[in-house]
């Protein structure tokens, strides 16, 4: 049998601004207005169903080849290579013989059809005082979503809707003084919004009153808030190099992450069955969080060297990180977790070297451990550190005409997902080193 597996959305928006300002001065002030309207339609992946290979003439054995595939892992077993592009060219030629849309098995639960609005104002003065530099706005924004769904219950879809709408003002702040010729101070603060992604807030669940449990989306999502204070020093060496230093603070509020947890609500109540104490697997609102680090950071190029050798360069940056937020376990309590895809540490280094039509760089990139998703808060799975080593190559042979040449992953490396230790793997994933050739045109 055949599991067909459909993901696609649809979106078509327009949007219009319009922007004003004057110079009075060394004080310039500006002020503009926003407006987007979007429709979103789609659904999330789906698996509804099967389809029987006989009635497809379909026979992915024979696609099977003699070659052995050499895994690097003890599996006790021996696989060999299938060769899955002549394969999904006879699938997709079969299915059509057969009158067989992959989409038709879609879950009506899968689909989510949404109508998001915003209109927005802004004001903003800039201020420039010798050294000195500063700038203040305020952004005032009315953002409304339609949301509509369909709920499965049972094995029953039901239609559903639900519609929200939010008014914020977002506040910002920003000095930058030149202490002296190669020595910049920057200051900054400002209230931000992360809003829920399209298909965590879709309204689209299946039901499943034998086990009292709920899966789907979460239209009762709300925009996750944060209040950051930022300060830079940055120092300019030779003609084109720089050195900083960042550390910034943020204190977040509804905070967004993926679990679950207790309806609390009718929503999802019907033919006299109270469904508000189900288990919810979705995206939820925490409590509050805090976010910080720190960031070092140089980049320059070597111009001072003669002929060629001026072409080198490198650039490298190292972030710390921490910060945890609070949200309710599954006896209500709140606890305190770590933030998914945080990494303590998050290092980047490359060399570089541009001269006469060419481009080459080698970049290193390497993160510890991180969670990746909170199960039930309490049991969470986590990723594994990594390292990864890529190289790119540009050469412009003619304003026109430029070769490339892109080698990624040259570190082979295998991704690991765990619960409680590496010890107890959940995943375990190489995808193999990536190599891409080929000629650019411009016209």
């Amino acid at each position: 049998m055949l599991i067909p597996i459909v993901q696609g959305v649809t979106s078509e928006a327009w949007s219009g601004r319009l922007d004003a300002w004057k110079q009075a001065g060394d004080l310039k002030l500006s002020a503009g207005l926003y407006a987007t309207t979007r429709d979103i339609v789609g659904n999330n992946i789906g698996i509804g169903g099967f389809v029987q290979l006989a009635a497809t003439g379909f026979n992915p054995n024979s696609f099977v080849t003699d070659r052995p595939w050499d895994t690097q892992f003890p599996l006790g077993v021996g696989i060999d290579y299938v060769d899955t592009r002549a394969m999904n060219r006879s699938l997709e030629e079969a299915l059509t013989r057969a009158g067989i849309d992959p989409a038709s098995f879609v879950l009506p639960t899968s689909f989510y059809d949404q109508q998001e609005r915003i209109f927005a104002g802004y004001a903003m003065a800039q201020w420039d005082a010798g050294p000195l530099q500063l700038v203040m706005g305020l952004r005032a924004e009315q953002y409304e979503i339609e949301n509509a769904g369909t709920v499965l219950v049972g094995s029953t879809p039901a239609p559903l809707a639900v519609a929200q709408d939010f008014f914020d003002l977002f506040p910002s702040v920003n000095i930058r003084y030149e202490a002296s010729d190669n020595i910049v101070l920057r200051l900054g603060g400002q209230r931000g919004v992360s809003r829920p992604a399209y298909a965590a807030i879709r309204v689209g669940a299946s039901i499943s009153d034998t086990g009292a449990t709920i899966s789907g989306g979460n239209p009762f999502l709300t925009p996750e808030y944060t209040w950051g204070l930022v300060a830079t020093v940055e120092y300019y060496f030779a003609s084109n190099g720089i050195a900083s230093i960042s550390g910034f603070h943020r204190w977040l509020e509804d905070v967004l992450y993926q679990s679950q947890q207790r309806v609390g609500s009718d929503l999802y109540d019907s033919g006299g069955i109270d469904r508000s104490d189900y288990l919810l697997g979705s995206t939820f609102n925490g409590e509050t969080g805090t976010l910080y680090g720190v960031e070092f950071n140089i980049e320059t190029q070597f111009d001072f060297l003669p002929g060629a050798l001026a072409g080198f360069g490198v650039q490298g940056n190292l972030t710390l990180l921490g910060g945890d937020f609070e949200a309710r376990n599954a006896a209500g309590q709140l606890e305190s977790f770590a933030f998914q895809g945080l990494s303590d540490t998050v290092m980047n280094a490359s060399v570089f070297y541009e001269y006469a039509g060419l481009s080459l760089r080698v970049a290193y990139q390497k993160r510890t451990d991180f969670l990746d998703t909170l199960g039930g808060l309490g049991a969470g799975e986590f990723r594994q550190g990594f390292e990864n080593l890529d190289i790119t190559a540009r050469y412009a042979l003619t304003p026109n005409i430029t070769l490339f040449a892109d080698l990624a992953n040259l570190t082979d490396e295998t991704y690991v997902a765990y619960e409680g230790t590496p010890a107890t793997p959940s995943e375990v994933e190489r995808i193999g080193e990536r190599y891409l050739f080929g000629v650019r045109f411009n016209f």
